[in-house]
């Protein structure tokens, strides 16, 4: 038999904490539940680094003109490495979900195929963007969770960091694990 005590104590906790009352980040200690080393790691960790630039970018003004909720960018580009070496192409999309002081806040999707599409990453996650619908605050790296992937990237996890470096360039800094199959 299952015992549930825990699972309905951590359900009861989490639906009785609000907003209003967190200290975000602050104090880890309130959501992390648990935590410990793995000795040996079932993983194959790879660091990747390139740069994206948007070829084509589409803006979808959705309701009144101007930044609103689900106003979307989407677009594709090139990548290349840091030789300057074309390795693939990336597409991107993007979906504002509230107008804040200065910015937008923009969930994000983008996929990076590389060499001929068999092997590519999914990355997801939110940021804040410059109010001009939708790119990256320049110089200010943004965090992303590696969801999945093909080919080599089969499985994996991890995290990629992005930075605007120009009008259309993107700099990318993934650490990728792979599960060992």
């Amino acid at each position: 038999m299952i015992d549930r005590k825990p699972l309905s104590l951590l359900i009861c906790a989490s639906m009785a904490w609000s907003w209003s009352s967190a200290s975000l980040a602050a104090d880890p200690e309130r959501y992390i539940v648990s935590s410990s080393e793995i000795q040996e790691a079932p993983f194959k960790k790879m660091e990747l680094a390139f740069t994206s630039r948007f070829e084509r970018r589409v803006v979808s003004d959705t309701e009144t003109p101007g930044p609103s909720n689900n106003d979307s960018v989407y677009g594709h580009g090139k990548m290349w490495d840091q030789t300057g070496v074309e390795i693939g192409r990336f597409d991107a999309n993007t979906r504002l979900t509230e107008v804040v002081d200065g910015g937008e806040m923009r969930m994000v999707i983008a996929n990076y195929s590389f060499g001929d599409g068999q092997d590519s990453i999914v990355i997801v996650g939110s940021g804040k963007f410059d109010n001009d619908f939708g790119t990256l605050v320049e110089k200010v790296s943004r965090s992303y969770a590696v969801t999945g992937g093909t080919g080599r990237f089969i499985g994996a996890t991890g995290q990629c960091d992005v930075m605007r470096v120009g009008q259309t360039d993107y700099n990318v800094a993934c650490t990728v694990l792979i599960p060992k199959l």
